[in-house]
């Protein structure tokens, strides 16, 4: 099979930031108080964002 670096880089990012929401997941069940929850949230939506900015980009 044929590696492709785009795509290798790609599946990279994806892998990252899909381990990111993992920990943050953990990090949301765990945490007790409304800030700490609204600070995880906040990261959550980033990384949102950029998976979604990601897959618009490969889509063009």
């Amino acid at each position: 099979m044929m590696h492709d670096p785009y795509i290798d880089e790609l599946k990279k990012e994806f892998d990252d930031l899909y381990d990111h929401l993992k920990k943050l997941k953990k990090k949301l069940l765990k945490a007790k108080s409304m800030e700490t929850q609204s600070k995880i949230i906040k990261q959550v939506d980033s990384i949102a964002k950029k998976w979604k900015t990601i897959k618009n980009n490969q889509l063009k």
